[in-house]
């Protein structure tokens, strides 16, 4: 889900626009005419090689869409983006050089020069922008109506003259989430998709964690900074309940930089202590948002947006290690490929928008992907397991390993146990121990460095941590070089003073020199111990054995490092903060200050899980 769109410039400008233009919000964006009618004529524009159409959904409603041909008579097959933002957009997969301009985001012509590596192997390119997005009719519902949509798009195109009926599905980011609905719906011909630093599962392991938090540093600025992409039947719905986008402009870059200000790690305290569903401008600009993210429609809204367990035709997901939607990625490759061995998954180095870097890509398979597919092309050698990763820090960088599992079936398994010197040994404790105390305190949050973001400063940079707010265990060092490859688990018992419980904690490479390398980190949520859709207030002082997934990594951590945990309260503001700020009164806290011991017993001694790859 991008915040700002991907643009194909130098690393240096990119992240001026990353922070720059949510700073200054970059809001100059015109309102357009919805494309209206239910004709599915072709509409043709410069030549007979792109069209653009307006397509029929459900409700009388039309959606923009472009489409571009290749030479020849066809039939052909279709690789279709279905995109929230302005069409024409260029394709994914690590096609676009770095060095074109940010003209070729607009322009139709530079965009299907930008294709033409897959337009000149004979597919048809179909762009569409989503309902209430830009130039397409509707109201836009945060995604709700993505799968229905999905199927009107497939059926419409395998009745088009130039289709051969087979449909491929792409998108990143924001777009393969969408592309990730379409697939679920299983409409005709569609036989495989393609996605890159995404998510099927948005409210299960995504930017809502079913035992977790929200991830407000992802969603806030997105969804406030693309509320200015409202189509015009959107913004006329707003107006008529007095929601004017254009007021609202300035506020919305005043809450935007309570985030990314240079004074953000005072200024974000308070942003990200108030109750997520009361966010102005978000809430007026966003009227869907208070119900996305209720515990009330948690159940209804996780299973349409899962999209895991519907999900038949193959699909190539692309992921970085230090993407936010890394863990949701995996995730859900392992769900589907436990019914099917026909899905792929490929893992390499980097954070999100690194993946628009071509030379960052340690294959191109999209194309690969498609043909085999589409066109019934042999699956070339470095497709032939279910999964590929690199390795975080490898002596040799960008080099693919193949796996038939995750974790891979060579590793080893190992366990480290906190210990009441703040160590990590491998020796298990017997009996209960006290371990340490860690405060919730919504006046003096722990401010976000590092880590798997989307907008902040993403990656494995990080300062030594406040040791006056969190607690630090560290192991011996290692003898030999270490590759952690696979799920990173930890097991606790809490025991919280108040009736909800936030535990954030960091996994951590540290250097003989001290300095830290940031891995991993994730929240467990106390009141979710048995998932969002069933949330139950903790009783203070009573004990809670909590299992949590950390993160999925592979990294290879040097001879000489120690393997760190840093536990926490709150990390802001990449996470909301919870008893403080919850509807409901059994939640409150009475200082508004939540303290949690932390300990160890025989039965769930404290432990850090995870895998290690043989030398």
């Amino acid at each position: 889900m991008q915040v700002v769109k991907t643009y194909k410039t130098s690393p240096s400008a990119r992240k001026f626009l990353m922070l720059g233009v949510m700073l200054s919000f970059g809001l100059s964006v015109f309102a357009t005419p919805a494309i209206t009618g239910s004709s599915n004529a072709n509409k043709t524009t410069s030549s007979n090689l792109m069209r653009t159409e307006a397509v029929p959904v459900s409700g009388g409603t039309s959606l923009a869409t472009i489409v571009y041909l290749p030479e020849g008579q066809g039939p052909f097959p279709s690789i279709v983006i279905r995109s929230a933002y302005e069409i024409p957009t260029p394709p994914p997969g690590g096609l676009v050089p770095e060095e074109d301009d940010d003209s070729a985001e607009s322009d139709p012509v530079k965009v299907r020069e930008a294709w033409a590596s897959v337009i000149d192997r004979g597919y048809a390119v179909v762009l569409q922008n989503s309902r209430g997005r830009h130039k397409s009719g509707g109201i836009d519902s945060l995604f709700g109506t993505e799968r229905e949509d999905g199927a009107a798009l497939a059926n419409w195109i395998t009745q088009q003259p130039w289709s051969n009926g087979s449909i491929g599905v792409a998108g990143d980011s924001a777009d393969g989430f969408i592309g990730h609905l379409m697939m679920a719906a299983n409409a005709p011909g569609v036989r495989a998709g393609y996605f890159q630093v995404t998510c099927g599962r948005l409210l299960t392991d995504g930017v809502v964690r079913r035992t977790g938090g929200l991830l407000m540093e992802t969603l806030v600025p997105w969804l406030t900074k693309e509320a200015f992409g409202a189509g015009a039947e959107s913004r006329a719905a707003l107006s008529a309940s007095g929601v004017e986008l254009e007021k609202l402009k300035r506020p919305a870059k005043r809450s935007v930089s309570a985030l990314f200000s240079p004074n953000a790690s005072r200024r974000a305290q308070a942003f990200a202590s108030r109750a997520p569903a009361q966010i102005e401008p978000l809430r007026s600009l966003r009227p869907g948002w208070v119900d996305f993210i209720s515990e009330a429609n948690y159940s209804k809204l996780s299973r349409y947006f899962d999209t895991a367990p519907d999900t038949n035709a193959p699909i190539l997901q692309v992921g970085l290690w230090q993407d936010v939607f890394i863990d949701c990625t995996v995730n859900q490759h392992q769900e589907i490929s436990a019914r099917s061995d026909q899905h792929r998954l490929i893992v390499f180095d980097g954070t999100h928008y690194d993946i628009d870097e071509p030379e960052n890509w340690p294959v191109k398979p999209m194309i690969d992907w498609f043909d085999h597919h589409l066109k019934g092309a042999p699956l070339p050698d470095y497709l032939a397991a279910p999964m590929s990763f690199t390795v975080e820090n490898a002596r040799k960088a960008k080099e693919l390993r193949s796996s038939a599992a995750w974790p891979p079936a060579e590793t080893q398994k190992q366990e480290l146990f906190l210990d009441t010197s703040s160590g990590l040994t491998k020796t298990k404790p017997e009996g209960e121990l006290s371990l340490a105390s860690v405060e919730t305190d919504p006046k003096r949050l722990m401010v976000t460095e590092g880590g798997r973001n989307l907008i902040l400063p993403a990656g494995t940079k990080m300062k030594a941590p406040d040791r006056t707010q969190s607690k630090f265990f560290t192991s011996a060092a290692m003898p030999n070089d270490t590759t952690i490859a696979g799920p990173v688990e930890l097991d606790l018992v809490l025991v919280p003073s108040q009736p909800d419980t936030d535990i954030v904690a960091r996994v951590v490479s540290v250097a003989p020199d001290g300095s830290l390398r940031l891995l991993l980190e994730n929240l467990f949520r106390g009141r979710y111990k048995n998932g969002r859709e069933n949330p139950r207030a903790l009783t203070p002082g009573e004990p809670v054995a909590v299992s949590f997934l950390i993160g999925h990594l592979a990294h290879r951590i040097p001879a000489g490092h120690r393997i760190g945990l840093v536990l926490q309260g709150s990390n802001a503001p990449r996470w909301d903060t919870s008893a403080f700020i919850d509807a409901d009164p059994a939640l409150q806290t009475a200082n508004g200050v939540a303290r949690t011991q932390i300990k160890s017993t025989t039965e769930q001694p404290a432990r850090l899980r995870y895998n290690v790859l043989p030398d």
